[in-house]
């Protein structure tokens, strides 16, 4: 049993969640509860289950937007009074966005929170990476419990953390070599590597707050930014 990336692409984006978890193998469940904090309500309704390990939809903030990570802990906490085992999935109002959050909570162990978000003008390759192959099949019903679910998640998000982990620093490794050779001026070997490693830091984290819609609520800031320089100055001339 497996569902196609178009068919995932397609449940995500149109907010679907009950029929893409039933494609999925999941049980249909219509549990529903309100969670107060800080005197806001959040209505949390389950989307699904199987052996009692719920999926879970939490309303937006009383703005339309997703809460705060702070609050989402606290959600979390209130929750697990109800559904030990669960996972959330916060949505803002517009139907815009989504964070799939996973709390990971076990004996004599921190609770380790893994969150995936995704946003309607992104990728959707992280989000189908982590859970697009928690799969179940018909002859598993009878005997499959809520420890086997809970494992099945918890791995596929292990295994596909340390496939994006390892990607990342190739392609970083990568970059790094490249950047190095447009660099010019620094004869030091590791004042070279000093300036190429802290320059692409940088660059990654302009490029993070950027798409967090941080400057000028732009996702592509630093593209639009660049054209609307090139047309005013020229190609290859700096603004001052």
């Amino acid at each position: 049993m497996s569902i196609s990336k178009t068919e995932f692409t397609s449940y995500i984006q149109s907010f679907d969640f009950p029929q893409l978890f039933n494609e999925m193998g999941w049980n249909n469940d219509h549990t529903s509860l309100s969670i107060a904090v800080d005197n806001v309500t959040f209505n949390i309704e389950a989307v699904a289950e199987k052996s009692n390990f719920k999926i879970l939809v939490c309303s937006p903030f009383s703005n339309g937007a997703i809460p705060d990570y702070a609050m989402r802990r606290v959600i979390d906490n209130k929750v697990t009074k109800y559904f030990q085992e669960h996972l959330i999935i916060f949505v803002d109002q517009k139907k815009s966005e989504q964070l799939w959050q996973l709390a990971v909570k076990q004996p004599q162990k921190p609770i380790i929170v893994t969150e995936t978000r995704w946003r309607r003008n992104q990728s959707i390759d992280l989000l189908y990476q982590r859970f697009a192959h928690v799969l179940f099949e018909l002859d598993e019903e009878d005997n499959i419990t809520i420890i086997d679910v809970k494992k099945r998640l918890i791995e596929n998000f292990q295994t596909n953390n340390e496939k994006v982990t390892k990607k990342f620093y190739e392609r970083f490794k990568s970059e790094h070599e490249i950047f190095k050779n447009f660099i010019a001026g620094i004869n030091d070997n590791a004042d070279h590597e000093w300036y190429a490693s802290l320059m692409l830091n940088r660059l990654m984290f302009i490029y993070f707050i950027q798409k967090k819609g941080f400057l000028d609520n732009d996702i592509h800031y630093l593209k639009n930014r660049l054209q609307a320089i090139q047309l005013l100055k020229g190609k290859d001339k700096f603004h001052q």
